[in-house]
């Protein structure tokens, strides 16, 4: 399975426009510093294939019905995973994804950190209202030591941050250096690199870069 580009073509400006994601997006740790989670699935009896979903209807710009598998193209999506009562039913994956290497999720992270926080709530292993503190000591002394983790799962805590990726002066192009996700020096006025650990004791929020193996 080949995307038709190669790590050599692949730089810290580009990694995430394609063409270059088809390749970036499953050879992240090659790019950018990042966390691979394993993980185990196996298909269930329940495979219902791509005819099934081909019949199902999506809508396209301005309107328009295509099939699921053509918007899925459309939309440049990489892969497609189905679950239904906690097993894999289908998984779909372009032509130049290879399903056996991990891909970054970017903020899907936070979905899945909030469904696994949701659950260990429910069986009374985390208490929402409890300080952060309590489960990471390493908090302590930062921007979110006052924070209950009701407050970070509901993204409350006292936030002084703009998702602008255009904006080269601001919070967002800091964090991107600061992460390693761009080697693009900062825009005149705008505040010089800085280490991941010096943004924790600001009242700045950050996404989690990591990947996710199925």
């Amino acid at each position: 399975m080949t995307t038709g580009v190669t790590r050599e073509d692949v730089t810290l400006e580009n990694w995430r426009i394609r063409p270059y994601s088809t390749w970036a997006f499953q050879n992240v740790q090659e790019v950018v510093p990042s966390a691979t989670i394993q993980a185990k699935g196996n298909a269930g009896p329940e495979q219902i294939g791509a005819s099934g979903l081909g019949a199902i209807d999506a809508t396209a710009t301005h309107g328009r019905k295509v099939s699921l598998l053509e918007w899925l193209a459309q939309t440049e999506t990489d892969s497609l995973v189905v679950m239904k009562s906690g097993r894999m039913v289908f998984d779909w994956h372009a032509d130049h994804r290879d399903p056996s290497r991990p891909h970054i999720i970017f903020s899907v992270s936070k979905s899945l950190t909030g469904l696994l926080a949701g659950a260990l709530i429910a069986e009374g292993a985390l208490g929402a209202d409890e300080p952060i503190i309590k489960y990471i000591p390493e908090a302590k002394g930062s921007a979110f030591a006052d924070a209950t983790l009701r407050y970070l799962l509901d993204m409350q805590v006292s936030v002084d941050f703009v998702e602008d990726y255009l904006d080269k002066t601001g919070a967002f192009d800091r964090y991107r250096r600061a992460t390693k996700a761009t080697h693009r020096l900062p825009s005149t006025g705008s505040e010089p690199p800085a280490p991941r650990e010096a943004f924790l004791s600001r009242r700045e929020i950050w996404p989690v870069l990591a990947n996710w193996s199925a």
